[in-house]
């Protein structure tokens, strides 16, 4: 059965979990949604890898201006006004913040980018498209499928921000989401990007990044 992207923003939405975590989960549960929940749950998967019973609500509202240019605010959460106040914690809402100024992201992930409007899902369902039509004819369909799916991950990591990789201080090794849970276990805390907004001098307004 075909998993599509509908499917896997239905199942993201009910669980909290990563869009690729759940295309794999939809796939074995041969696209069974309930199914596919009950794999979630037997795997103990949540949407940070850890803590999922947590909820982040204390967190910042950080803001970074660059020359005057561009400005980014940064919305990062955590469980504790303690880790709200720790100096790791802010050292990583100023690197996500820089990151965001310089990469430009559309969204947090791609369960954010198909929420966003109708355009931002049409977007992820033309991508789909044209992955598939790059595929040479006569490929197994699972072949086929991996094709798309390595073709989709290289365009989430273009414009979804938890998927881009970190060049500035981690020279491209890491991406945003592996910084954040590799602070989130230090601290033993959930942590996690609620939203943002990113403006540049000149833009027009709907280009604006929110």
């Amino acid at each position: 059965m075909e998993i599509t992207a509908e499917m896997v923003k239905k199942l993201r939405d009910a669980t909290g979990v990563q869009m690729m975590v759940c295309k794999e989960a939809l796939k074995e549960a041969d696209g069974d949604m309930e199914e596919a929940k009950i794999i979630l749950r037997k795997k103990g998967i949540d949407s940070g890898g850890q803590r999922a019973h947590k909820e982040a609500k204390s967190g910042i509202i950080y803001s970074y201006n660059h020359d005057n240019r561009v400005g980014v605010m940064l919305e990062l959460r955590c469980e504790t006004d303690f880790v709200a106040k720790n100096e790791e914690f802010h050292e990583l809402a100023k690197l996500i913040a820089m990151h965001i100024a310089w990469a430009k992201p559309l969204a947090v992930d791609a369960g954010d980018l198909i929420a966003k409007s109708f355009e931002h899902a049409k977007m992820v369902v033309d991508e789909e498209e044209i992955a598939k039509s790059q595929v040479p004819e006569g490929k197994p369909d699972n072949i086929v499928e991996k094709i798309v799916e390595g073709k989709m991950n290289k365009f989430f990591e273009r414009v979804c921000l938890l998927n881009q990789k970190e060049v500035q201080v981690y020279d491209g090794k890491m991406t945003i989401e592996n910084i954040i849970k590799e602070l989130s276990g230090k601290l033993t805390e959930k942590i996690e990007v609620a939203r943002f907004s990113r403006i540049e001098l000149g833009e027009d307004v709907e280009d604006s990044h929110t």
